[in-house]
């Protein structure tokens, strides 16, 4: 998941770097910091839940598959 974070992040720099000559790379890497950091941490808090031998869910995440 982290890695699909990345790439998706990478191209929209690209793209948002390339439209706005540079300026919009000021808002979206940050963005994409504060993404992948809080993505880092519900995967820390998982796993120290799921070692407890509880079950996590994911906030924001429809339960498709029971």
């Amino acid at each position: 998941m982290l890695l699909l974070v990345f790439a998706v992040g990478t191209v929209l720099s690209v793209v948002v770097g390339v439209l706005t000559l540079g300026i919009g790379l000021l808002v979206v890497v940050p963005l994409l910091l504060v993404v992948a950091l809080v993505g880092t941490g519900y995967q820390v808090v998982a796993a120290v839940v799921t070692s407890r031998g509880q079950d996590f869910r994911y906030p924001l995440t429809p339960q498709w598959v029971r």
